[in-house]
């Protein structure tokens, strides 16, 4: 950590050290004057009130955490109307006061900033140095983590200065912490050097949506500032002249004319320009920098190179197609070569507010798919490459918000020199990146690669599929797959350009809706495949998509009444499930409008053929069997070739059964899309590697951020900074502070951070998917992933029959024939509750956790001893855990047991039920 900068001087009215100018300003302010100086120093620096655009640091307008009845008279007097763009464009064009607001406050918002100094004193102890960071590191991290307002922090931060003050009157330590220590949001970013505004601001064309940087926007003659209307050119259209009273009359390709900032009079009666709109930029080539500093992140990206699959499985991204082709691509090697990297894209749209649901903002995502999955989709992986402001309505095309993006790609793939963190130091390396996959629901992932939305007649992404029909009643029945002719990037780029280069609206239209093609900027990156990497996401399509419509329609029908549902529920209840799956809302008449897609998943794969057998109709209940099998091929982690063909056939055997049970137009385009996601497969490996269940969590997050509705774009992307901040600067294993501070708040070291995944831990986890002769016999005693926590360990005498299980699996285990029992000792520890790799394993004996006990296990042979080659799935439930050591080589190893009571298939009463459920007795 750097020193003080020497020009920062102990400033007697804030009692921190602040730069020589604003300490002499402060002592020729009056006494009022201070006070005013301070309020601003604490709400405006703070974080705009984290306004995203420091509207909001003044007193009579509302704080982010205080809910006010002037947060909706302060929405509709600026950013959100939810009126028509004719509203938006001529309305915000006129000139508004803002009579408490800081120039400062508008700079910020709009103009670059530069990296913050290090104040820290040059003559205090590295220790304090030390403490005072990573302290701040954990504060910035927690409010992001437990969503607090930036005024609590404020006070956190003056009782953490109040604290050490009195400390300090017994200590010198805690003195010189109490005199280096912050009050205010404002200073403890610069000490940490948190820069939330290191990203691009574009001012966006509300009626075009075309971008520009502000200093293109306004410009000054005289000193006197002015700002220019949007030049973008676009046609003139009807559309376009109903939202802009400046087309009324024109046809052909005009200049848009669009206001995008307004005229604002600040408390000084200085006039300033302020943004309509603002797309926040991240990038990529910073926010992988930041992400190639960390210590390990490289090693991370590399160990897929080192995997085993075998043959015919598809367990990750890397055992797909669109990987291997990458390998070397086109004759020169990529992938093959160390620090390149594969990315996933999404896009997507979500209201940041709960009591608006008029307003929307879109976030763009990428993820570095060279990551181990089980850490891929961590946030502090992700990184946020911008976020597209709320309009009066979603975008037609998102080019000009994907132009930047491109323009980054491009140059990650010719290769860019970065610092990557290799062998414990920061080695300049060339760095390349390609973007492999593009993952959104229907209309976004349309919109982004280039395609007609799904109600078009060429409204297939993937075939050339003509649904017949008008808009609003397509039909999209006919599931002979063997007729569809597959789309290819050739006819893409030569129809996509054509229609870019039509001289009126009227050929454009022609053209994009007789082949189904749009251009789109991602044409531009000479590899990218809109047709094979643009994937059918199967949480859209199988669990919000058909399951969702199925249910409902069973509902709206009647085909299910009022006491089905109430049985259903019933008997959702009395089913006893793992506590990580969770149950399904109590009231499934109720609340099944409002199922989340874990929760629709849930119901397809494990409750629902239970829940409907004798309630839903057979001939109903076939096809949605039909549904459930197909789903439960699909959706697994490692999947077979075999696996592919058959989930392929029974979503083609559905869609069938669905056209002819409930009608052609019945048919939707999830339906069809069923058909494609085998090609989705084969691209791209399981679906673990690419559905959207990790993206839309991040919505989530991004939602729960505290905010004041004002400028959200602005501060949501501050928010996601300050998050991603503390992974940025995890300490070194030597920075013992800094390992403390961060077990803390991130509930491990930042050695743990980075060592988590050893090629041993990795080699544990595969375990249970091999032979028990397969197991390198020196993970038998690893328990580096298991924790039994702080429970007690009971002192158990076992008896004989467990006692001679035992010693049957030691043998096994460790291929010794010679074990007897005098190596095996009969006193072992029992205890009720197991934590293996932060997944809760519990047993009968414990109640709190009996909902965990049931486990679905291999090696187990008919006689419930572990067998050598058996590895067939079991259903057993855990009785008990047990420690015990084992004397090897005259040396005692702990091992940890669960002792398992296994069931087996009851025939007499499976016949009740259609497959997949399967019915189970204790033996």
């Amino acid at each position: 950590m750097n020193e003080m900068d020497a020009s920062l001087v102990f400033c007697s009215h804030c009692h921190q050290y602040l730069p020589r100018r604003t300490v002499y300003d402060h002592k020729s302010l009056s006494s009022s004057a201070r006070k005013r100086v301070k309020r601003d120093c604490i709400s405006s620096d703070s974080d705009d009130s984290d306004t995203g655009s420091q509207l909001i640091n003044t007193d009579s307008l509302v704080h982010e955490d205080q809910p006010s009845d002037n947060v909706q008279e302060y929405e509709d007097a600026n950013f959100y109307e939810s009126s028509s763009s004719e509203t938006e464009c001529d309305v915000s064009a006129d000139p508004i006061i803002w009579d408490d607001v800081d120039i400062r406050a508008i700079e910020q918002d709009i103009l670059a900033t530069e990296p913050h100094p290090l104040p820290v004193q040059r003559n205090v102890m590295d220790s304090v140095k030390s403490l005072v960071f990573w302290v701040l590191c954990s504060i910035c991290v927690f409010q992001c983590i437990h969503f607090w307002s930036n005024k609590a922090v404020e006070h956190i931060l003056m009782l953490f200065k109040v604290v050490f003050e009195i400390l300090g009157t017994h200590s010198e330590y805690c003195a010189a912490v109490a005199t280096a220590f912050p009050t205010t949001l404002y200073m403890l970013r610069k000490i940490v050097r948190l820069d939330r505004d290191n990203f691009t601001k574009y001012v966006v064309c509300p009626l075009c949506t075309h971008i520009y940087t502000y200093d293109s926007v306004v410009y000054e003659v005289n000193g006197r500032k002015f700002a220019h209307k949007c030049t973008n050119i676009v046609f003139a259209c009807r559309s376009f002249a109903e939202k802009c009273s400046s087309m009324k009359g024109k046809r052909g390709k005009q200049a848009c004319g669009s206001p995008h900032v307004r005229e604002v009079t600040l408390s000084s009666s200085e006039k300033v320009y302020y943004p309509l709109k603002v797309y926040c930029f991240n990038g990529v080539i910073n926010p992988l920098t930041n992400l190639l500093k960390r210590v390990a992140f490289s090693a991370s990206c590399e160990k897929w190179r080192d995997r085993q699959v075998r043959r015919n499985q598809l367990a990750d991204i890397y055992d797909g197609s669109i990987w291997k082709q990458f390998i070397n691509y086109k004759g020169q090697p990529f992938l093959s070569e160390k620090h390149t990297f594969g990315v996933i894209l999404n896009v997507d749209w979500f209201q940041p507010f709960e009591r608006r649901c008029d307003i929307s903002i879109g976030v763009i995502y990428l993820v570095i798919l060279n990551l181990p999955r089980a850490i891929r989709f961590k946030k502090e992986n992700v990184i946020l490459v911008g976020i597209i402001p709320a309009l009066s309505k979603e975008p037609a095309s998102l080019n000009h918000f994907l132009k930047p993006l491109v323009s980054e790609l491009k140059a990650l793939w010719r290769g860019i020199d970065l610092d990557v963190h290799e062998n414990g130091k920061l080695h300049s390396k060339r760095v390349r990146l390609a973007l492999l996959c593009a993952a959104c629901d229907i209309p976004a992932a349309r919109k982004l690669c280039g395609f007609l939305g799904h109600g078009a007649k060429m409204g297939c992404s993937f075939c050339k599929k003509a649904f017949q029909g008008s808009a609003g009643l397509m039909n999209y029945s006919g599931f002979n797959t063997e007729t569809w002719q597959p789309r290819t990037r050739q006819e893409h780029l030569k129809y996509a350009k054509q229609a870019e280069k039509a001289n009126s609206i009227t050929l454009k239209n022609k053209i994009e809706s007789g082949y189904g093609y749009r251009y789109t900027e991602l044409l531009e990156l000479d590899y990218f495949d809109s047709v094979k990497f643009c994937v059918v996401d199967p949480m859209h399509n199988l669990f919000l998509g058909s399951a969702k419509k199925l249910f409902t329609h069973w509902v709206d029908s009647e085909i299910l009444l009022r006491k089905d549902l109430q049985k259903i529920s019933d008997r959702i209840n009395s089913m006893l499930v793992p506590s990580d799956i969770g149950h399904l809302p109590s009231s499934i008449a109720s609340n099944y409008g409002k199922f989340t897609a874990q929760e629709w998943k849930n119901w397809v794969l494990i409750y629902s053929m239970y829940a409907l057998n004798g309630v839903l109709p057979l001939d109903h209940l076939r096809v949605w069997q039909t549904f459930v099998l197909a789903c439960k091929h699909v959706c697994q982690p490692c999947i077979s070739q075999t696996n592919i063909e058959v989930a392929h056939g029974l979503f083609v055997k559905f869609g069938s059964a669905v056209q002819n049970l409930y009608g052609e137009h019945f048919v939707t385009p999830n339906m069809h899309l069923h058909c494609h996601i085998k090609d989705s497969v084969l691209n791209f490996g399981s679906i673990y590697g690419f559905w959207l269940f990790s993206f839309e969590r991040y919505n989530g997050i991004l939602g729960d951020f505290p905010n004041n509705k004002h400028s959200i774009e602005i501060q949501l992307m501050r928010k996601f900074n300050t998050l991603t901040f503390a992974y940025d600067n995890c300490p070194d294993t030597d920075d013992e502070m800094g390992n403390m501070v961060m077990k803390l708040c991130l509930g491990v070291s930042g050695d743990s951070l980075k060592s988590r995944f050893t090629p041993d831990i990795l080699d544990l986890l595969k375990a249970p998917s091999d032979k028990v002769s397969d197991v390198n016999p020196k993970l038998w005693s690893n328990l580096s992933l298991a924790s039994w926590g702080h429970e007690p360990l009971v002192l158990l005498t076992m008896d004989p029959i467990l006692r001679r299980n035992l010693l049957s699996a030691y043998s096994v285990m460790y291929k010794d024939n010679t074990l007897n029992s005098s190596k095996v000792g009969a006193m072992c520890k029992k205890f009720g509750s197991l934590y293996w790799n932060e997944e809760l394993l519990g047993s009968a004996e414990k109640i709190r956790t009996c909902r965990s006990s049931f486990i679905l296990a291999t090696w187990s042979d008919d006689n419930t001893l572990i067998s050598v080659n058996d590895k067939d799935v079991k259903l057993g439930k855990i009785r008990f855990f047990i420690l015990h050591s084992l004397d090897i080589e005259g040396k005692y190893v702990d091992h940890i047991f669960a002792v398992v009571d296994w069931f087996k298939t009851t025939d007499a009463i499976s016949i009740k039920y259609l497959p997949p459920l399967n019915c189970l007795a204790s033996k």
